[in-house]
């Protein structure tokens, strides 16, 4: 498997104006009631939430879904989303959720790549909106579920190389706006949660190595399409890397299905 990808190479954005995109943020997240969570786990304990190295809150119920933490205040919209899933034949799982101080610690120790894993109390996995999906499976049709769906249940995507990667950023429908969400006020970097649109954080119309998003943001190879069995040319292996990230497994630019 090749290294990340250098920006020397040629970016190459698809054409996408032809199929009626605009620039525009798309439908807005969150609107789904939420779910019950009575046939889940659920964890009673302290959690402290982080977000750019200093504490936000704390959590004090995580809910085990996939064998993954998720912290119960979002727990309600992704069990939701995840039967929905289940109800059009897409069996969507959790694949890393909430992390705690230790979590993080050990994956930034594990990874080789400081940009494959956040410093710890810095990763969004810590604010407990994160969590990642296994977009990979059924040939990209869960992907495509989530490009079609998720803002319906709050979740958007955020980082354009990470396909796999969405946080809760809908209006909490049902419930109050959990205490942790904000942050302390005597602080600067506090996190400002509000209800955003599905392409407040990744536009529709991008490239993965556009420096615009503050860093090296190309797509591994490993994360290709082309590396889970879609056939070339492929976007992700003719750019190298700085692909649209909303392209699918077939080729076809999903966020033109969402007017």
């Amino acid at each position: 498997m090749s290294q990340v990808p250098k920006l020397r190479r040629p970016q190459i954005t698809p054409n996408v104006q032809s199929v009626g995109t605009t620039q525009s943020d798309g439908p807005s997240a969150g609107g789904v009631f939420p779910a019950s969570l009575d046939d889940y786990e659920i964890i009673d304990g302290t959690y402290v939430l982080y977000y750019k190295g200093g504490k936000i809150g704390t959590a004090y119920e995580l809910v085990k879904i996939d064998g993954k933490s998720v912290v119960k205040e979002v727990a309600v919209y992704m069990v939701a989303m995840i039967n929905a899933a289940h109800a059009d034949g897409i069996k969507l799982r959790v694949t890393s959720g909430f992390r705690t101080m230790q979590d993080q610690q050990t994956l930034f120790n594990q990874s080789s790549n400081a940009a494959l894993a956040s410093k710890p109390g810095y990763g969004t996995h810590q604010t407990g909106l994160a969590a990642d999906f296994n977009i990979y499976d059924k040939d990209g049709r869960v992907y495509e579920w989530l490009v079609k769906n998720a803002y319906k249940f709050g979740f958007i995507r955020t980082i354009p190389n990470e396909r796999w990667h969405w946080e809760y950023w809908g209006n909490w429908t049902g419930q109050k706006k959990p205490d942790w969400i904000g942050g302390s006020r005597e602080r600067s970097n506090r996190m400002k949660h509000r209800h955003l649109a599905m392409f407040s954080k990744v536009p529709r119309i991008h490239s993965c190595g556009d420096k615009k998003f503050g860093g090296n943001f190309m797509m591994r190879e490993s994360d290709w399409w082309t590396s889970h069995g879609a056939s070339e040319p492929h976007t992700d292996a003719l750019t190298s890397g700085a692909t649209n990230s909303w392209i699918g497994f077939s080729g076809e630019f999903l966020a033109a299905k969402l007017k």
